[in-house]
């Protein structure tokens, strides 16, 4: 996170009314199943974090006023539940990666927050979203050696279109979204404020050894397209459907803009993707870039009903 541009705080594990109060003042219900502490200290360190969340908005909170016009902030730590209490996915289950003692699991945990001064204008598509999306992509990455599959998934206390889970092997290994504008507010960050978590429990232990690949010897080249799809169609589907499709020369695919308005029928929205080519024994020709791109036009049309958008089509 650090080569990210992010900046490490270490808050404290305990936790307490404060903290709830802060978080209800959004409205959104605190964490349940706490895991409390016998005899504690104080009324603010009443139980043990169940999250890094909450800990990094106090600290975004005072940090912001005297940033220029973005914070990125990063914790690792451990994170606890009572035994007997229910997580995003369900009921917790002990397995490896976390530690169950005295009736309290714990695991550890990554949470980075992102904060932009405006809002993106730019286009229909909220690049900071795409922007911290990626960074939690590249962690995965990193620690795993495998591109995670983005699904979109909903959380009470992020923004209920623009939200999503990363999985690998079925199994969600980071979250990320556009926090609540309630949230936010609570915190006094402004609503263009952003989140991703990692669950660390759900990593292999040991990256994965990647194998050698050399530079490449020869030049590509990049086509991009917009399709027309249902709007239960995600990028996702698009580019795994693109990357099964064993296309000549395809060397990767990036979606990187969505739009639905009028000048797309009702039900529908438009995808753009990035297409790169290149061969390993020459440099490409268009010729053979169009039959590829053609390839892949297709895989869409016949597994969506893509149609292709703008003049080409």
């Amino acid at each position: 996170s650090a080569a990210l541009g992010y900046l490490e705080i270490v808050s404290i594990a305990l936790q307490g009314t404060r903290t709830i109060e802060a978080w209800e003042r959004s409205g959104h219900p605190y964490w349940k199943g706490l895991a409390t502490v016998d005899n504690p200290l104080s009324d603010d360190q009443r139980f043990l974090r169940p999250s890094l969340l909450p800990g990094l908005l106090v600290a975004a909170g005072r940090a912001w006023p005297r940033a220029n016009r973005e914070l990125r902030l990063f914790e690792v730590g451990h994170v606890f539940r009572a035994r007997d209490s229910a997580g995003d996915e369900g009921p917790l289950r002990s397995h490896d990666g976390m530690y169950v003692d005295n009736g309290v699991v714990e695991w550890p945990s990554l949470c980075g927050i992102a904060i932009f001064g405006s809002e993106d204008e730019t286009g229909a598509i909220d690049r900071h979203l795409l922007a911290v999306k990626g960074d939690a992509e590249r962690l995965v990455v990193e620690l795993t050696g495998k591109m995670p599959e983005t699904v979109p998934a909903a959380r009470d206390y992020l923004h209920p279109m623009a939200s999503g889970d990363l999985r690998l092997g079925g199994k969600t290994v980071a979250k990320f979204g556009r926090l609540h504008p309630r949230l936010a507010n609570a915190y006094e960050l402004p609503a263009s404020a952003y989140a991703f978590m990692l669950y660390m429990e759900e990593l292999p232990h040991v990256r994965p050894a990647l194998p050698f690949s050399p530079l490449p010897r020869f030049p590509g080249t990049r086509r991009d397209i917009a399709v027309i799809i249902g709007l239960d169609v995600t990028a996702g589907d698009l580019m795994k459907a693109i990357f099964d499709a064993r296309i000549d020369a395809f060397e990767r695919v990036a979606a990187f803009d969505e739009y639905v308005g009028p000048q797309i029928a009702s039900g529908k929205k438009s995808i753009a993707l990035g297409i790169w080519l290149r061969r390993n024994d020459t440099t490409i020709t268009d010729a053979q870039a169009d039959t590829s791109v053609a390839t892949a036009v297709a895989a869409l049309r016949d597994k969506f009903g893509a149609e292709l958008r703008g003049p080409a089509a």
